[in-house]
């Protein structure tokens, strides 16, 4: 269950998580983080020690590293120009020769092309 809200301007915001889901997330993203959690002191059973927030700190920051090793290579654009693009916009291969489709297609439409030679 997800908890939605509306704030002031008509935006949607999370409330909260239901306990299950929030379960979930914690046991699918990041089970090393919630290990490490449930092992973290109090110093007056409110706060984090100083040294707690470290840790933390530092597992927050290996959870954010860990899959990255893992992730797929993103799929190449065909087109030299798109393989340009692509590296511009740091987007996957099949969007920049979208673009490039769409604007070959926008020049190839338009009367400018008939008064100049073609290359």
């Amino acid at each position: 269950m997800v908890d939605f809200r509306l704030n002031d301007l008509g935006e949607i915001e999370l409330g909260q998580f239901g306990e299950e889901t929030a379960d979930t997330i914690w046991e699918a993203c990041y089970p090393e983080l919630r290990k490490h959690l449930s092992n973290v002191a109090y110093d007056d059973g409110s706060e984090y020690t100083a040294e707690a927030k470290e840790s933390i700190r530092q597992a927050v920051q290996h959870e954010r590293a860990r899959l990255w090793a893992n992730q797929p290579e993103c799929p190449h654009a065909e087109t030299e120009f798109g393989k340009t693009l692509q590296k511009a916009l740091r987007t996957v291969g099949p969007v920049a020769d979208y673009y490039v489709k769409q604007m070959a297609e926008r020049i190839l439409r338009s009367n400018n092309h008939k008064r100049r030679k073609p290359n």
